[in-house]
Formats: C-alpha cells, sequence, structure tokens
C-alpha cells in the first residue's frame, strides 16, 4: 500500500500543459445556481478547453458539487448561458454530452456485471467498442463480476467506460479520491490524464492538494457564493494553490 506525502508542503504541482487552452470549446456566461429560489453561486464566467483538466476547490457547502451537477444537466436551477462550440446548450442537451462520477459511484451502477454494465440502457450496443473498451481500462478480467464485488477504483473504471461508450464529451469527477492511499490516488490520476489525453473536458472535484498537483492543468476555486478565482497551474500560480489548501 502506498502511502500519501506526510509534508504536503514537499509536494508540487507538474505542472501540467494546459492542453487546448487556445481551443475553448465550453463557455459559461454569466452562470447563476439556485435552490429553492435562493442563490447558490452566481455570476461564474470560465472558458475549457479540448483535454483540460480543472479542479474545482474550496469549502464544503460552497456550490462546487452544485456547479458539477448543472454543468451535467442534473441540476435545473441555473441561469446564464451554456455554450459548447459557440452554440447554446440547455439542460437536456447538456445531460446528452456530459456524464458525472459520483463520489459513491455505486449509486449508478445498475447491471449484474460489468459487461452488462457497459451496455445498459444503450439500444443496438456496439459490442466491438465494448470489448476494446473495457480491454483499454484493465476490466475484460472482471466483464462477468457483479460491479458490486469490485473495488472502489474498479467501479469508477466502469463508470468511466460507460461515459466513453456513450461518447460522453464533458466529465466531471466529484471527490474521485476520497479516503484513497497513494497507489489507489496515482491509478485515478493516470485514468483522468488518459481521458485528457482522448480529448474530454473533465472537471473535478476534490480537497486533494496531492491529487491536484499530479493531475490538474488549472484551478477553479468556488467559496462564499461566487467565483473568486480561476488559474493555470504553471510555477507563477504553485503559492496561490498552496493558500488555497492552507498550506
Amino acid at each position: 500500500m502506498g502511502l500519501r506525502a506526510v509534508d504536503l508542503h514537499e509536494v508540487h504541482p507538474q505542472f501540467t500543459s494546459p492542453g487546448a487552452a487556445e481551443n475553448k470549446i465550453l463557455k459559461l456566461q454569466d452562470v447563476g445556481l439556485y435552490y429553492k429560489k435562493q442563490a447558490i453561486v452566481e455570476h461564474i464566467n470560465l472558458s475549457a478547453g479540448i483535454g483540460e483538466i480543472i479542479g474545482v476547490v474550496g469549502h464544503n457547502g460552497a456550490g462546487k458539487t452544485t456547479l458539477s451537477r448543472t454543468l451535467c444537466g442534473l441540476h435545473k436551477e441555473a441561469s446564464g448561458q451554456f455554450l459548447w462550440n459557440e452554440k447554446p446548450q440547455d439542460r437536456k442537451e447538456r445531460l446528452h454530452r456530459s456524464y458525472m462520477v459520483m463520489q459513491d459511484v455505486n449509486f449508478e451502477l445498475f447491471a449484474d456485471s460489468v459487461e452488462a454494465e457497459c451496455s445498459f440502457g444503450i439500444r443496438n450496443p456496439d459490442k466491438s467498442l465494448i470489448e476494446t473498451t473495457m480491454d483499454s481500462l484493465g476490466l475484460l478480467p472482471y466483464r462477468t463480476h457483479h460491479p458490486n464485488t469490485l473495488s472502489g477504483g474498479q467501479k469508477q473504471r466502469v463508470a468511466v467506460a460507460v461515459s466513453m461508450i456513450c461518447g460522453k464529451e464533458l466529465l466531471v469527477f466529484d471527490e474521485p479520491t476520497s479516503g484513497l492511499d497513494f497507489d489507489s490516488m496515482e491509478q485515478v490520476a493516470l485514468l483522468i490524464q488518459k481521458l485528457s489525453v482522448m480529448g474530454k473536458v473533465i472537471f473535478v472535484v476534490t480537497h486533494d492538494y496531492e491529487f491536484v498537483c499530479r493531475t490538474c492543468s488549472r484551478v477553479l476555486h468556488i467559496d462564499h457564493g461566487e467565483q473568486c478565482d480561476d488559474f493555470p497551474l504553471v510555477p507563477d500560480n504553485e503559492e496561490n494553490l498552496k493558500k488555497l489548501f492552507s498550506i
């Protein structure tokens, strides 16, 4: 079992290239998020390019998960404009384009085997695509296993496999490394980096400084009902990142 860093002062961002930062395919313009007509976060303005991995950070209750659910079309109460490739996207269109890997993946696994999960709810599933996707994520040895018998990391990979088979372009991970040791955290980091190379737009809600340093190309800070900061992980911003995590 790999151990996490004892001293986070010794952990430094890997300064991953922001990727296709010039090719901004997703844009949010003056977006507000509400619950029972009460504002949660307002005046969100951001854009994201193909392959970017954006860490969403902030205190508990700041609105991070609500933003994530709204990006995926799972939260209804929102205002402002959501654009994909300069075209406005309503909630149903966002729901069709995106996929959210929840903190408790058990809530989105329904079938009685990994292979069945990968075709669940899909009309005329492409068996070749399912086979290739399971193979690329190391899931072929578990194809007949019930998802409930898998480890947390393996369940995450099943959820990611479903997103790939369904052709989702925007992926959101909610606290994907909560409670994981170093080796498991590194596996999640490598998986998300692989999705980035495939051209997915990725948001990661997290409180994990070590994971952000290993994975993200940008950080979006949400707190006190507003978008507080949005910066690329480059050397000049390392101190900003440490302040956000009180390091």
